[in-house]
């Protein structure tokens, strides 16, 4: 009964000798050196042993490893593929290496940006990239680091590489957008922006911030009919938007459209009585309109003389007076809504002035000046 227990034994131990045989010397020293922490002679007994057999998966893995531990990750990627394209025994190991070097890469990168470290940022994320080259995150964030350096056209030329990796991320093709109109490439922002809203919910932010800052592109560019439509296209379908609503206002204010951006901020006033941004802006257009219409009213030739005849002069100073009545209550609500603050104070002592009340004037005036109005 020992016999057979004896010859079980003897062909383990040859099996054993076969592998081990098999097994070239200097991948076996460098198993060793890799496990002593070694690098240096892991990798140079990894290349003889390539040298001897360029198709050696096992080798290509120690090399791998090693390269890894000395940081060039580069050289691991390239040793990892050739150990899998010879052989897939590694392969789960290998992804295991990879994913682990871009967490800890990834993660470190990110405490850079709260220590407000975009330099160091910027390396760690080409270098998570450089491990995994489709994690879109490694991207996404180099994008934002190179955004906070100031070098837009490299965070664009990142968030592209992203959009190529997954082009249904409407998050990066909106930033992208973005960036463009801050580059001042306004077409190209209008159509990476197109892209946005033709592919997302009409009732997202994504949707509503795409139409705006196509808006303001189409505005910049001098196609205001474009960026108007691109307000009521978006209030189509989100018409108490009190956001969108304010922007189109704005937007009507910035073209002198005096009139339209009053009602327009009226709407916003409809679904929120205490919006700060509407009030002040209401009364700042209807202050501007007076302004300019009683400027018009007075103004004189070289020799102090009425450009307009005496009595139109003095209907003309009414109407304006009368539109500085009008912009009051929208003052006074503002300097109710936020009393600290010195623009809304010095609007509405100008429109007290203009009305005749001296006194309330001077008092607002006195409250912006302590407040530091501009």
């Amino acid at each position: 009964m020992k016999r057979p227990i004896t010859i079980i034994c003897f062909i383990i131990l040859i099996g054993i000798l076969w592998l081990v045989g098999c097994q070239q010397p200097e991948v076996t020293s460098a198993k060793m050196a890799y496990k002593q922490s070694d690098y240096d002679k892991a990798i140079q007994q990894c290349q003889t042993a390539l040298e001897k057999d360029p198709t050696n998966a096992d080798a290509y893995f120690i090399l791998g490893q090693a390269y890894g531990k000395k940081g060039m990750f580069k050289e691991m990627n390239e040793s990892f593929s050739k150990s899998l394209e010879n052989k897939p025994t590694y392969a789960q190991q290998i992804e295991q290496h990879r994913t682990k070097y871009w967490i800890d890469i990834f993660n470190s990168g990110v405490n850079y940006i709260k220590q407000d470290n975009m330099q160091e940022a910027v390396n760690k994320f080409k270098l998570a990239i450089e491990i995994m080259p489709d994690k879109i995150n490694s991207y996404k964030n180099l994008a934002y680091a190179y955004t906070q350096l100031e070098q837009n056209d490299k965070a664009i030329e990142t968030y592209l590489k992203a959009a190529e990796i997954d082009p249904s991320d409407m998050d990066i093709r909106n930033s992208i957008g973005v960036l463009y109109y801050q580059t001042e490439q306004y077409e190209k922002a209008v159509e990476a922006l197109q892209v946005v809203i033709d592919n997302t919910d009409p009732i997202s932010e994504a949707y509503t911030d795409a139409l705006y800052n196509m808006a303001y592109a189409y505005d910049l560019m001098g196609e205001s009919e474009k960026a108007i439509g691109a307000y009521k296209t978006a209030l189509a379908d989100n018409p108490n938007d009190k956001d969108l609503i304010f922007n189109m206002g704005r937007l009507f204010y910035m073209q002198d459209k005096y009139d339209q951006a009053i009602e327009t901020f009226e709407q916003v006033l409809q679904i929120d009585p205490n919006d700060f941004e509407a009030n002040i802006n209401i009364g700042n257009a209807y202050v501007t309109m007076a302004e300019k219409m009683y400027s018009d009213a007075t103004a004189t030739d070289d020799r102090g003389n009425l450009l307009l005849p005496e009595a139109e002069s003095a209907q003309k100073q009414q109407e304006a007076i009368a539109i500085f009545h009008k912009s009051i209550p929208k003052l006074e609500k503002s300097t109710q809504l936020k009393p600290d603050n010195a623009n809304a104070w010095q609007l509405l002592g100008v429109a007290y002035v203009r009305v005749g009340e001296i006194e309330k004037g001077q008092e607002a005036f006195d409250k912006a000046e302590q407040l530091g109005a501009e």
